[in-house]
């Protein structure tokens, strides 16, 4: 068996080997933390429907809860600074030239 296999099937059971076993608070802090955060789905984000970067030519992943909260003050507002829906623009603008896409 793998090793990923084993630390997988060992979360599960909550038998993980070693190093792993001496790690499990913090798998278990991780796996039930953050529950508001993961509670969120890009539906939440209704801001996003008139921006330009939502539409079918980028894939934006400023939808992120603690970034609309440091940024904007809410949980489900635009992740994104200026800086960030440029490079976002840049970086699809450069893999469409590279891939050829119109």
């Amino acid at each position: 068996m793998k090793l990923l296999e084993k630390i997988f099937k060992g979360i599960k059971k909550r038998e993980l080997p070693e190093p792993f076993a001496s790690r499990l608070p913090d798998i278990q802090r991780w796996q039930d933390s953050f529950g508001e955060i993961r509670g969120f789905t890009w539906e939440d984000f209704k801001v996003c429907a008139g921006c330009e970067l939502s539409n079918g030519n980028y894939f934006c992943t400023n939808r992120c809860p603690p970034l609309g909260l440091r940024y904007r003050g809410s949980p489900v507002a635009c992740g994104a600074l200026p800086i960030n829906k440029l490079i976002l623009k840049k970086r699809t603008e450069m893999l469409h030239h590279a891939l050829g896409y119109k």
